[in-house]
């Protein structure tokens, strides 16, 4: 995304230079650096014969209007385009960014590109759990074959002010993933970027798939950044800060709305159902509902700080390191709010003889967290309700409201602060209906009633979610890499979900059966074979334990049987609790087609 010239230089000198050393296809380099390939140049000779033919057209019928302004007229005020870079293009992009003269009009050209994404995939579990443990749109989430990605790219200058990308992916569906404008020639070192854009958090983030060298996003990403990853409508502002070696500040505002905004207002249906692409249905976090939200001010936008450094730290040793931080509202209610923070790391080693980019060793880390702030809608006179049937009093006959009294009793048994504290609720419901006097409580039992019942009055809950991923990729022998990736996710805050409808038609009273917050760990090695920088084969293997996973046998006790004075509310007692190990083997193949922008390195 930072495409101005000066940033070009700086981030080239810590960037990689040779196909083999990247972690995937992320499109041609600066034309300097090698000869177009004769498939390249007859592509170019076909669209521009195509072009021309198009100009000759345009020309014919401006020639029409002789008081109108010609297109010629037109594209002269913006000057003539620059392939050296020097007039703000990218160095990367450059080469098809050419002026043709046809008759008396310019024609300028725009780079066009596919990336298309196969998959192959094997696993001992069903395609329902597969896309529990899959979570990414564009991760392999089936056994047999599936089209993971089909990304369509365009990119040109605008002018030598602005350069301007969009990215299409047809895999399911037509759907924009980004579409911006980048400045050029902002002076202090400033780049602003205006559209629709990935969120610059983290490193994987702000990447296409088509870059990642494993075929899957991390857990903790999809968990905290969704399906898709973070994405949305908005501004970016770039500061190159006048270091000695490369660093950026980057301030962005977009939109906390939209499917790719899981974390904030994202995907916000009414009774709380969020849906993925393709109609797989999606728990909201936690289980909790959630309600739309319009931005009615400022404080209803998704805020978002970066500090990105890269440095060599030898001649053979160049690091990236940066810390993000992304807060605004969730739907959960006007006082839900969520806080996301992590840092990254980045680390690549190459002799400096080397044969294009060969051996190499990278080692890429990411540690984020998540603090999502629950809004509760407490009903005063239903509440009250509720605590006369905890007392007994049972009304005749049941109406409406009273029927909902006992459903919102049941709630309250199996909400987050509940299940973790059954002891606590017991001495709360023992003071509440009167078997105990609060006065004969001894002071610690006196603190865990007060704090049972503060709870149930307190419209507010944080659930924590935290992970990391650390990988390392080392390329061998030019073609060919391997690589290992550890993975760990886990939270805080039990999840709980009101008709027990999201996973399996059975109820989530803990964050242990959520397959979206349960502590997860997995391993996958990789093997890659990229021959050229237009094509990539992968075989991936993923060794996973999952919570949601584990096999139970759980025995449920109503209260009422053990103490007639109590609701009839379920006691879970667990008989049996074992480990459950997932695998799956994922094979993949990529290509791509025509002048691909780079992606920031």
């Amino acid at each position: 995304m930072n495409c101005d010239p000066q940033r070009m230089k700086t981030v080239q000198m810590h960037s990689i230079e040779e196909t083999g050393s990247d972690a995937g296809i992320t499109g041609s380099r600066d034309s300097g650096s090698r000869p177009c390939r004769p498939f390249q140049v007859w592509a170019r000779m076909v669209s521009s014969m195509l072009l021309v033919c198009l100009a000759f057209a345009v020309a014919g019928l401006q020639a029409e209007e002789p008081d109108g302004q010609s297109l010629e007229d037109a594209l002269d005020e913006i000057g003539p385009a620059d392939n050296s870079g020097r007039n703000g293009l990218p160095s990367g992009s450059s080469t098809d960014l050419a002026s043709i003269r046809a008759g008396n009009t310019n024609v300028r050209l725009m780079d066009v590109s596919l990336v298309g994404d196969f998959a192959l995939g094997f696993s001992h579990l069903d395609n329902s759990e597969i896309q529990n443990l899959q979570s990414g749109l564009h991760d392999p989430r089936r056994k047999g074959f599936s089209v993971t990605s089909l990304e369509l790219s365009f990119s040109g200058a605008v002018d030598p002010y602005f350069f301007a990308e969009a990215h299409v992916n047809l895999s399911h569906g037509a759907e924009v993933e980004e579409a911006f404008i980048t400045s050029q020639a902002l002076p202090y070192g400033l780049q602003l970027e205006a559209g629709q854009f990935y969120s610059e958090f983290g490193l994987l983030n702000p990447q296409h798939p088509h870059t990642w060298a494993w075929m899957d996003a991390p857990v903790i990403l999809t968990r905290l950044m969704g399906n898709h990853g973070l994405n949305s409508q908005g501004l970016r502002l770039g500061w190159l800060l006048p270091v000695p070696w490369f660093s950026e500040m980057h301030f962005g505002v977009q939109n906390a709305d939209g499917e790719m905004m899981k974390s904030f207002l994202g995907a916000a249906e009414e009774g709380g159902h969020s849906h993925s692409h393709g109609g797989d249905e999606e728990m909201p976090i936690g289980g909790y509902d959630t309600i739309s939200r319009e931005a009615k001010s400022p404080a209803d936008m998704a805020y978002l700080v970066r500090w990105e450094n890269s440095l060599d730290l030898t001649d053979t040793i160049t690091t990236k390191f940066g810390f993000s931080g992304m807060a605004g509202p969730n739907a959960t209610g006007p006082q839900g709010h969520t806080l996301m923070y992590g840092a990254d790391l980045y680390v690549k080693w190459r002799p400096v003889q080397n044969h294009r980019g060969f051996p190499y060793v990278i080692w890429q880390s990411e540690y984020m967290r998540r603090e999502y702030k629950v809004h509760k809608w407490p009903d005063i006179g239903r509440l009250a309700n509720t605590y006369a049937l905890l007392g007994g009093d049972f009304f005749e006959p049941y109406d409406e409201r009273e029927t909902f009294t006992r459903i919102n009793l049941a709630n309250l048994a199996n909400d987050s602060f509940l299940s973790t504290d059954q002891g606590n609720f017991g001495l709360a419901i023992a003071v509440l209906t009167g078997a105990r006097d609060f006065s004969a409580l001894s002071e610690n039992e006196a603190k865990q009633a007060l704090e049972a019942m503060m709870r149930l009055a307190n419209p507010e809950e944080t659930l924590h979610d935290w992970g990391y991923y650390t990988q390392v990729l080392f390329g061998f022998v030019r073609t060919w890499s391997a690589g290992l990736r550890y993975e760990f996710a886990s939270g805080a805050g039990e999840s709980r979900v009101d008709g027990g409808d999201w996973v399996g038609g059975k109820d989530l009273f803990g964050r242990d059966r959520d397959p979206y917050r349960d502590t997860r760990v997995r391993i996958s090695p990789l093997l890659q074979y990229q021959p050229s920088e237009f094509t990539r084969f992968r075989v991936q293997y993923n060794q996973e334990w999952a919570d949601h996973t584990r096999q139970r046998k759980v025995l449920q006790i109503p209260l009422n049987e053990l103490n007639s004075s109590l609701p009839a509310y379920p006691l879970e007692v667990v008989l049996q609790d074992k480990g459950r190990a997932a695998w799956s083997v994922w094979i993949g193949a990529e290509f791509l087609i025509g002048h691909h922008p780079a992606h920031k390195f």
